[in-house]
Formats: structure tokens, C-alpha cells, sequence
């Protein structure tokens, strides 16, 4: 596993303490005056920067899309607009220049269709669902919002025919996710949801019921012929679409509570024991991808919510488990990205930070608390240092492999300025498109 991660010095003793003081207390504006926080401020405008060198809204021609696109670009311009800790002029010119990525974006959707699908991370779900972001952001442009609305509910046929994937990259899953960005903005997309959630809990059970773990485990899925577990391809990934509607499913047709417990239950025993890492599917045994799309990362993130959906201290306890490795082999060379780099990794602690709030009675809660923004911190702070590049958190000089898109949201350097931005307020980090407020 070594030879796929920095070597780093492993320390809960951060050298910026009034820096992590000034999170603790959920302060992001007086945290910026410290000088690690004046580093990351600094670094996020260096990524701006670069990127609207770099990126022009017109490359939506050749990538439109959410994971590696302009759509992902526009996305990250528009978590810089709403964010209070920036000025209000900077956040104007942010968003204004959101608008201007996710036109193209759309453009290219709608008028080269041949292009993209309908996927969420990779297609037009994706596309719409940030148009509706930007707009329902800006107050004179609402209107907007509604119509991107109504494209994503207008998609949710395409992902209840029979060959439509389960997963959360290119399937259902990530539709299901895609549609829970609604919640609270009308009731249309909840009935859209029920279908498709109910639809996974029936291939789901159809598929674990043909395999050779039928008993064992009530919801298991196949992509490319594979039982893959991880959070973009997998299991781990669709049940955690399903624990974040699974409040708006009670009393529905195919629900149940016990299926998502019980495969919780049986993700957990498909962890390694030599390494603590999760096998990437149940037809492997290979254990040594720590990123977010494969391995520990993306079970993590199941185990939170389902200590939150639960309200069960045992699932938070694993997803500090599960967040050894993350800690040990999660300083990847692969790059800076969300989906398998250093900030899809780094995330983890933030999220850990976001379910300790649910739990305030746990044991050496206020210990957990404090070494998770440490080791978010050290993290960024590896991300924000040594760089002799011209792109900002590619320490290609010290053997990181460049991105295929190093700008992108997924892979490059936008996903790096979204863990940033929420190192400056944990209380409110969310993993880009993935995990949000239910």
C-alpha cells in the first residue's frame, strides 16, 4: 500500500493551534487572519485563478459534465458565490462567473446530445441539477431554477427501463442523490424518488437472492458484472442514496429498514483485517485502494448515516474505524482530486466531525472532535505546501501524477478548492454532490 501514498509523518498536533481553535468554535472569519488560514484563503484564490486561466467556458464543448467538465467547474464557482467568509463583491464575481460555466455547459447538453447521457456525474443530470443550484442562488434569476427542475424530474424514466445502472457514477443511485438536492423546494421530486428508490430495493434484492451471499446479505449489486462495494460503482454507494431518502420512504411499497441495517451490517465484515481497508468488491481480495470511489472512504461515508438514520453509536464507531487506513495510505499519489486523491480522502474527517455533532454523549466526543479537524488540517496543509507547479496542490516534483484534468471537480483542482472552503466550517461541509443536509 505504500507505494501508492506519500510517506508523511502522522501527527495530531497541528502547528497552527489558534487555527483550530477558531474552527472549533465555528469562527471561519477569524480562522482566515491565522496563518494557515490565510494560507488556504490564499490557495483558494490561487485555484480560482488559475482555472479561469486555464478552463474557458467554451471547453464545454469537449467535457460538459459534473465529474471531470465545466458543469464541475461552474459548481465550484458557485460554492465560492455562497459563501459567507468571502467578500460580497468576490462572491458576486464567482457566481456571475458560475453562470457563465454552466451555460456553456447546458449549451452542450441540449445541443450536442450524442455527447453525454442522462448520468448524473457524467451526463445531464448533472448539467441541470448545477444550473439549478446557480440560479435558485441568485434572487433575480429564480425563475431559471424552476425550469432546470423540471428537466432532472423530466429524466426519471430513463433510469427505470431494465438496462439502466444501479450505481451512483452513471445509475440510479446517483439520480436518487441528484434528486434529494430538492428537498424542501417542492413535492413533485419525492414521488420521482420513491420510484427509482424503489427500484433499487428491488434489483437489489433480486440480485443478492441469485448470488452466492443469498442469506447473508438482503441488498447486493452488480456493475459490469462485478460485485463491486465501493462508494462509486457499489453497494456502499447505493446504500447510501437510499439512507439519505430513506425518511420519505416509510409506509412505501418493497421499504424496508432491516435490508439497509442488515447490508450495513454485512458491508462492515468486508474489511480487510491485515490492513483495515474494505475489498473493493466481493470478487477480490485486493484491499490497497484508499480513495473515495473504492475502499474505506466510501464506507465511511455509509456507516455516518447510517449512525445519524439510526441513531446507533455502533455505526459511528466503525466509521472511525474506517478512517485508519484513510489516516495511514490516504496521502495518494494519485493527485488532488475527490473521486481517488488526497481530498476525497481529507473529507472523511470533516464528515466524522459533521456525525460526532449527533452524538454528544459519546466518550472522548470532544477528544474525536478535535483530532478530526487536526487531521483535515494536516491534510490541507499537505495539499497547500511544497508546490513548485504552476497548478496549484500537484506536487508533481515530489512524485504525484499529474490528473488527466487537473481542473476538474472529481480529479483536479476544483474538488481540492471545495475541501478548502470547508475546512473553514466543517459544522457545514458536505462532499461535492455526494453527501448533503437531510
Amino acid at each position: 500500500m505504500e507505494r501508492r501514498c506519500f510517506s508523511v509523518p502522522l501527527r495530531d498536533n497541528f502547528e497552527d493551534s489558534e487555527f483550530i481553535h477558531f474552527i472549533l468554535k465555528g469562527d471561519g472569519k477569524q480562522a482566515i487572519k491565522t496563518k494557515f488560514g490565510k494560507g488556504i484563503y490564499e490557495s483558494i484564490q490561487s485555484i480560482a485563478q488559475v482555472i479561469q486561466q486555464r478552463v474557458k467556458p467554451e471547453d464545454a464543448r469537449n467535457d460538459p459534465t459534473v465529474y471531470t467538465g465545466t458543469a464541475g467547474i461552474a459548481y465550484f464557482f458557485y460554492r465560492l458565490g455562497i459563501n459567507s467568509i468571502l467578500e460580497p463583491n468576490k462572491r458576486l464575481s464567482y457566481l456571475a462567473l458560475a453562470e457563465e460555466y454552466i451555460d456553456a455547459s447546458v449549451n452542450t447538453v441540449e445541443h450536442y446530445t450524442r455527447r453525454t447521457s442522462n448520468s448524473f456525474m457524467l451526463g445531464s443530470t448533472g448539467v441541470y441539477l448545477v444550473a439549478f443550484l446557480i440560479y435558485d442562488s441568485v434572487p433575480e434569476k429564480k425563475e431559471l431554477s424552476q425550469k432546470f427542475y423540471s428537466r432532472v424530474i423530466s429524466l426519471t424514466d430513463s433510469f427505470l427501463i431494465v438496462d439502466s445502472e444501479d450505481e451512483f457514477l452513471y445509475g440510479k443511485a446517483g439520480f436518487l442523490t441528484a434528486l434529494m438536492f430538492f428537498h424542501g423546494y417542492s413535492k413533485e421530486w419525492e414521488a420521482c424518488a420513491r420510484k427509482v428508490a424503489m427500484k433499487l430495493f428491488e434489483n437489489g434484492t433480486n440480485t443478492a437472492n441469485m448470488s452466492n451471499w443469498s442469506g447473508q446479505c438482503p441488498l447486493l449489486y452488480q456493475w459490469h458484472n462485478k460485485y463491486y462495494l465501493g462508494a462509486a460503482h457499489g453497494t456502499a454507494g447505493i446504500i447510501h442514496s437510499l439512507l439519505l431518502i430513506a425518511n420519505c420512504l416509510k409506509g412505501s411499497h418493497s421499504f424496508s429498514e432491516n435490508a439497509l441495517r442488515e447490508t450495513c451490517e454485512f458491508l462492515y465484515w468486508q474489511q480487510c483485517p491485515h490492513t483495515n481497508n474494505f475489498f473493493s468488491s466481493l470478487d477480490s481480495k485486493r484491499s490497497e485502494l484508499v480513495q473515495w470511489c473504492h475502499g474505506a472512504p466510501g464506507f465511511l461515508y455509509v456507516f455516518c448515516k447510517a449512525a445519524e438514520h439510526f441513531s446507533n453509536m455502533t455505526y459511528l464507531e466503525r466509521a472511525l474505524e474506517a478512517s485508519i487506513p484513510v489516516w495511514k495510505f490516504g496521502w495518494l499519489l494519485k493527485g488532488p482530486g475527490l473521486c481517488h486523491g488526497i481530498s476525497g480522502n481529507a473529507y472523511c474527517f470533516l464528515r466524522l466531525f459533521r456525525c460526532l455533532q449527533h452524538f454528544p454523549s459519546m466518550t472522548q466526543r470532544e477528544e474525536l472532535l478535535f483530532q478530526c479537524v487536526q487531521r483535515a488540517a494536516q491534510m490541507g496543509s499537505f495539499l497547500i505546501s511544497h508546490s513548485s507547479n504552476s497548478i496549484p496542490c500537484i506536487h508533481t516534483e515530489l512524485g504525484m501524477r499529474m490528473p488527466d484534468r487537473p481542473f476538474s471537480l472529481y480529479e483536479g483542482i476544483s474538488g481540492a478548492g471545495c475541501f478548502l472552503l470547508d475546512l473553514l466550517n466543517p459544522f457545514d461541509s458536505y462532499f461535492p454532490l455526494f453527501d448533503l443536509a437531510i
